[in-house]
């Protein structure tokens, strides 16, 4: 039979439209069907003739007999998995895979066995994730968290062959950082006498713009990092999800970053309000109208969480007239780096501080304000471009 007629479009009796593999090579007779795309049922296609062209198809039959024999349930491998020692993954990502796991795809597929699990399953999981509100960005994690169990299936013997994701997600273009005149009213109101009583969330927002600090390396901060004689500050690590003291995002650190003057001026008056505590951001409890708050005694309370931190952003957005979609630590990060590309420094400069790769900085920080570009290339000028300078000097930028 020839290639093209290999896949065939049919009709099941409940009026839904499949397709099927059928063809003969060497002394097989192929047949296979109920694809639920045409994609599907070609690379199925195309496996199976590699297979029978590298002599391998008899070993491959064999090992669909042997899963067949012994399958589980997605949920009971789900149990299995989570009970066991997973190497080569953080303990964070280990939980976020989890927890996506249990919310949105047991649900639709739990008691389904491993081995009937097929390329329809990701739609279905999908749909489910968008209909609860979810955006289909966020879904795309969900859908990872399913590739990486049945992954780890296929390693184990328990299925024969990966079902692939065929879920297009189309990706939407989103400002990633603050214009000029958001960051404007930003500034604004983290100066206004609002902030008089929130030293420490001016000092955290500041700490996120100029010196591209993580959330979770915001909260894991303690005074033994920061030079008050120099003028620096060290980032060594960080507080995850779990609430944990870990190593940084990615492992880089900053020994000895350069702040400005007024930031290290403003931290110097902190430190008074956090009297003897080791971090610079406690939890908000510690913080009194009253001095003498048997908060000020606790040594042992807790640091900042990330939620408390948010929801504060949020209230300065709201004060500043900006969508509270628009305001996250990660924006505030990301605006930091952003000002640095367009203040002359180079891409590798940047992903220097930022302690990220520069191909991240091309792919993540190339979104045009063009309110920004049109008026600053109304008055650029070529000839005295070699005149400009950074406006910020980074000592350990060579």
């Amino acid at each position: 039979m020839k290639k093209k007629d290999s896949v065939i479009r049919y009709k099941t009796p409940a009026g839904q439209w499949r397709f099927k593999v059928s063809f003969q090579l060497s002394s097989y007779r192929v047949r296979k069907q109920n694809f639920h795309t045409k994609k599907e049922a070609e690379i199925y296609r195309d496996k199976v003739r590699l297979l029978i062209l590298t002599d391998s198809y008899d070993g491959y039959l064999d090992s669909i007999k042997k899963v067949n024999s012994s399958s589980l349930s997605v949920r009971d491998y789900y149990d299995r998995v989570q009970k066991s020692k997973i190497r080569g993954i953080r303990k964070t990502t280990k939980h976020r895979y989890f927890l996506e796991l249990k919310r949105h795809v047991l649900p639709v597929i739990g008691p389904k066995d491993l081995i009937d699990v097929d390329s329809s399953d990701y739609q279905r999981v999908f749909n489910r994730v968008v209909q609860s509100g979810t955006s289909s960005q966020s879904a795309k994690m969900v859908l990872a968290c399913m590739s990486w169990l049945m992954k780890r299936a296929l390693d184990d013997g328990l299925i024969s062959e990966f079902p692939a994701c065929l879920v297009k997600v189309s990706r939407k273009s989103k400002m990633v950082y603050f214009t000029d005149v958001e960051l404007k009213s930003l500034v604004r109101v983290i100066n206004s006498p609002l902030m008089e009583g929130k030293l420490w969330l001016k000092i955290a927002i500041l700490l996120q713009l100029e010196c591209f600090l993580r959330v979770g390396e915001v909260i894991g901060l303690e005074w033994r990092d920061v030079d008050f004689k120099n003028g620096t500050i060290s980032v060594l690590r960080q507080v995850n999800h779990l609430l944990e003291i870990s190593e940084t995002k990615n492992s880089r650190i900053h020994s000895s970053f350069p702040v400005s003057d007024e930031l290290i001026k403003l931290m110097k008056m902190y430190r008074l309000k956090t009297g003897g505590l080791p971090f610079l951001f406690p939890a908000l409890g510690y913080f009194s109208k009253d001095d003498r708050s048997k908060n000020k005694l606790n040594r042992n309370i807790g640091r900042l969480n990330r939620a408390t931190y948010h929801e504060n952003l949020k209230q300065i957005a709201d004060a500043a007239g900006i969508k509270r979609s628009r305001m996250s630590s990660h924006v505030l990060r990301k605006t930091g780096g952003d000002r640095l590309i367009r203040n002359g420094f180079s891409v590798h400069q940047a992903a220097f501080a930022l302690r990220i790769n520069p191909q991240t900085i091309l792919r993540n920080y190339s979104t045009i304000d063009v309110n920004h570009f049109m008026m600053k290339i109304r008055t650029f000028e070529v000839s005295k471009s070699a005149d400009e300078t950074p406006t910020r000097d980074f000592k350990e930028i060579k």
